[in-house]
Parts: structure tokens; C-alpha cells; sequence
């Protein structure tokens, strides 16, 4: 648990970073991450991070365990979580009391049934979390817009959660807000009936009003009125707990400490034998699938239409601007109705297995090799735009090597973010105004790397360097040899690419 001292925090996003490394210490008392966005990620993101650990207190917020969901729990992620929770001394991890994948990741948050029968399997897999983490958790009520399958209330059904699973409440004010509007009950009445000894802290966010009565969680809009009014309440009843505002886009500056004045000056006083009830996971299977593919996919019973809606488009909004962020070449270069068609055959059809978002990029290359190609150079051109965000995010290290190594007598060492690649195509060309249908003769061949200002860079090579690079044993002397070459022209090229950082040093 926090210290009660740490009472505002902002949630720590990318398109933040530049703003936050800048503020100063006292603007906020702690920064949340969802890990899903930061395991794995090195480079200026990951250096960034660990300069705001060393400033800040980190807390998490995690987005892809799917405690409700039918899959087995991923015990390498689990582990990976643990690892990155340990590292930056995270001093409270939460979940959303949600599910948000059936045999492949959705990257949204779907409601689980509220059902004697999800309480026990979603308490139970929420115990398996923390042995496994070894330390309690927090779950997050979630916002939903549909109930299907609702036996009980979702006070009722939080409750039964939390007793049962014996873990805590981060309780999103927002979100109770813009349930109460949507369902039907008093907001002030769910939060009397929640127990302050489980709420470990609270989230503030935006929304917009879709209608009267359906209220969309956005972490894109100011906090309105009524949530502050709410969140008072709130405090009132639970203490001044550890509160961060959420906030995805559409930022406002962070000059000013937009967060406190609101908060603190106003308030402060895998895969192993988990068998699932069968009905339950078809109730689950129902939404998702309908989500995946609504137009060959019957709804789940009793749900309005609009309601339902409203999850269609936030679900594939949410896989758009994902894919439309790595691939915006492809995009550009298929067109609205294509793209819009490959990413929604991508979402009905394949299955993606990583919990990180920022590996959803490369489970779509994976998907293009199995897919009817839109045009015969797409899935090269997507690998050529992946590659360029996996080394910007890569947190590889080099192994042992002599940076000052002979480069003729020792084993040349690649950088481990740096790559060789041949292309059938000249994908560093395509584009809306050129979409070749015809293979050139000669393979495009280039080199990227990061370099140390932690840059990708691109680089044409010519046939000798790429040959050269693409051997991956023999001293350089042996690969000269065998590829012909003269000595000291291969040594100054060697030479050459080992002050870029390309060859980092011999084995």
C-alpha cells in the first residue's frame, strides 16, 4: 500500500514523457504505468522510465492479465510483471475486474457476468496472481455499458470478489459515475456500500455523453463536475487515498499542476490444468466473438443494440489506432476501405497471444503471412515499418564482447539493435503515389540500427557490406576471404561501421 502522504499521481504515458522528465518534483507525488506499455521497452522510453523511477514512486496498472477470462493464467507474463514490478519498486500493482481476450487478445476491457459462477473463477484466479506476484493485489471496478448475464448487482457482485479473493479495491470514481448513469442506481449509494478497509486508492477521468442515459468512459476529456463532486464523496467516506487522474490523449499542459489543485489542496484533510464452468466461458466467448466479427456473429440476449454498439467501437478503435500508429505508410498506401478491411479481418480472424501492446505490431506481420495479401509487397513493406519500432523500443543487450577488438583477427559483433535485411521490394519507396507491381531485379538491401542517440536509422547497403554483415561466424579476415574481397577495403568498411556503433566490438 501507498503511504497516505502520496495523495496525487498521474498516470505515465509515451506522449507525456517530455513533459514529466521537464516538471519538477513536487508537481505530483507518484506516477502510474500499466506495465503492458513499458515490459521490454528500452531505448529513450525505457531510459526515460527509469529516470522517473528514480524521482517518482512508480505504482502499476495492468491491462491484459484478463482475470476474468477462460485462458489460463500466462505465467511468463506473470513473471515479467513480477520482474518489472520488482525492478522500478512498485509499491502497488491493480487490475481491472474485467476479461479481455478469449483464445487471443482483444487490448479492451469486456464485463465479466455477474454470476455466483465468475466470482468464484475470477477470485480464484485473482489468489493465483498474488502467490504468484507474492504480494496482494488491487482490482478496478471497471465502466460497462451492457451486463449480459447479470445475475446479481455489480455492488453485490464486487463484494462477492473481494471477499472471496481476499484482495483490494482501486476504486475508479469515474467510472461508478458513469455506471450509475447507465444502470440506473445512485452512485452515492455504491460508494456507502463499499468497505474502506479494502479501497487502496481512486482514479479520476473524463467522459462523454453518447446520450442521456449511456456515458462513455474516456481518458480523453477533463474531469467533470459531478465526478469532482463524486470523488468528495468519495473521500469522505475512505480518506484521502493515493488518486491519479487518467488521462490517454488530447493532453493538457502540465504546467500549472493541473492535478493537485483538484486533489491535494482540495481534499487532502500459464497454460496448466485450469479447467473454467463451461457456461460460463460461453457466456464470455458470446460478446467476444460478437465483438471480433459482429457481422457473421450473433449478439449476446437482452442487450440493446446501442449499448452494444458502443463497444464495437471502442474495441476497434482501440486495435485501429494501435496498428494505424505502426503501420502509417500502409495505411496511407491501401487506402480507407482496404485498411479498414485488413484490420478488421485481422481482429476477426487471428488470434494474438502477447499481452503487450507494444507487441501487437508484430503479431499483425505475423497474421499478413498467413493472409491474402491486399498487394504483393505488403507484407515485406509492414515488416520494414515494424522493424523500425522494435529497435526503437528494444531493450536488448550486447553480450560480452572487446570494444576495441581487431576487427580482421576477432569475430565482428553486430549490434543487438541493429539489423541486415534484403527486400524483394524497394519498401523504403512505397507509398499512396508509388505501389510497384512488378519485382525489381535487385533485392533492396539495408542496414538498421539505433544509434546512441537512440535513433533508428536506415541505410542502404551495397552488396559487399550486406554480404559481409550477413555472415554471422568467422573473424573478418576469414569472411573477406570467402567473399573474394580486398582486406582493407573490408577493414575500413568494418572500421567505419564500428564508429556508427553498427559492429559494436569482436567475440
Amino acid at each position: 500500500m501507498l503511504p497516505a502522504r502520496l495523495n496525487t499521481g498521474l498516470g505515465l504515458r509515451r506522449g507525456l514523457l517530455p513533459e514529466l522528465l521537464a516538471m519538477g518534483t513536487g508537481a505530483v507525488d507518484f506516477l502510474e504505468c500499466a506495465p503492458e506499455n513499458w515490459i521490454a521497452v528500452g531505448g529513450a522510453y525505457g531510459r526515460g522510465l527509469a529516470q522517473l523511477a528514480e524521482r517518482f514512486p512508480i505504482t502499476c496498472h495492468g491491462l491484459s492479465l484478463s482475470l476474468g477470462g477462460s485462458a489460463p493464467l500466462d505465467r511468463h507474463f506473470l513473471d515479467q510483471t513480477r520482474q518489472f514490478l520488482d525492478r522500478h519498486q512498485v509499491r502497488l500493482y491493480s487490475e481491472h475486474l474485467s476479461y479481455c481476450s478469449d483464445d487471443g487478445h482483444l487490448y479492451d476491457l469486456m464485463p465479466i457476468p455477474f454470476t455466483d459462477e465468475a466470482v468464484r473463477h475470477v477470485a480464484a484466479r485473482i489468489r493465483q496472481v498474488q502467490e504468484h506476484l507474492e504480494r496482494r493485489i488491487a482490482v478496478e471496478n471497471i465502466s460497462y455499458y451492457a451486463a449480459p448475464y447479470q445475475a446479481m448487482s455489480e455492488l453485490d457482485f464486487i463484494m462477492a470478489v473481494l471477499d472471496e479473493a481476499d484482495c483490494e479495491l482501486l476504486l475508479d470514481v469515474n467510472n461508478v459515475f458513469v455506471n450509475a448513469c447507465n444502470h440506473g442506481y445512485d452512485a452515492g449509494a455504491f460508494l456507502a456500500g463499499l468497505p474502506p478497509a479494502r479501497v487502496t486508492g481512486m482514479h479520476v477521468a473524463g467522459h462523454y455523453d453518447e446520450a442521456p442515459d449511456l456515458k462513455v468512459d474516456t481518458h480523453g476529456a477533463p474531469v467533470r463536475d459531478d465526478v469532482w463532486a463524486l470523488y468528495a464523496v468519495a473521500c469522505a467516506r475512505f480518506g484521502v487515498q493515493p488518486t491519479v487522474l487518467e488521462r490517454d490523449f488530447n493532453y493538457p499542459p502540465l504546467a500549472g499542476c493541473w492535478l493537485r489543485p483538484r486533489v491535494s489542496a482540495r481534499y487532502r484533510a500459464l497454460r496448466e490444468g485450469w479447467q473454467m464452468n463451461e457456461t460460463l466461458r460461453e457466456q464470455q466467448y458470446t460478446l467476444a466473438r460478437y465483438l471480433r466479427d459482429p457481422q457473421h456473429n450473433a449478439p449476446p440476449p437482452g442487450v440493446e443494440a446501442r449499448r452494444l454498439k458502443v463497444y464495437r467501437e471502442l474495441f476497434y478503435g482501440a486495435i485501429e489506432g494501435l496498428l494505424a500508429g505502426s503501420f502509417p505508410v500502409m495505411r496511407q498506401a491501401l487506402g480507407e476501405q482496404r485498411w479498414h478491411a485488413r484490420v478488421r479481418d485481422f481482429y476477426a480472424s487471428y488470434r494474438s497471444q502477447t499481452p503487450l501492446f507494444t507487441q501487437v505490431a508484430e503479431a499483425f506481420v505475423d497474421y499478413l503471412q498467413g493472409a491474402e495479401l491486399d498487394a504483393p509487397w505488403q507484407l515485406e513493406l509492414a515488416h520494414y515499418e515494424w522493424i523500425e519500432s522494435q529497435l526503437y523500443l528494444s531493450d536488448a543487450e550486447e553480450p560480452a564482447h572487446d570494444p576495441a577488438g581487431d576487427l580482421l583477427e576477432g569475430v565482428p559483433l553486430l549490434s543487438c539493435v541493429a539489423r541486415v535485411l534484403a527486400y524483394h521490394w524497394p519498401v523504403e519507396r512505397i507509398g499512396a503515389g508509388f505501389q510497384p507491381t512488378v519485382v525489381p531485379e535487385a533485392p533492396t538491401l539495408l542496414l538498421v540500427y539505433r544509434d546512441a542517440a537512440l535513433k533508428v536509422r536506415f541505410a542502404r547497403l551495397a552488396p559487399l557490406a550486406y554480404r559481409l554483415l550477413a555472415l554471422e561466424k568467422g573473424s573478418g579476415r576469414a569472411r573477406l576471404e570467402a567473399l573474394g574481397a580486398d582486406l582493407q577495403q573490408g577493414l575500413a568498411l568494418l572500421e567505419g561501421l564500428r564508429e556508427q556503433g553498427v559492429i559494436v566490438g569482436t567475440i
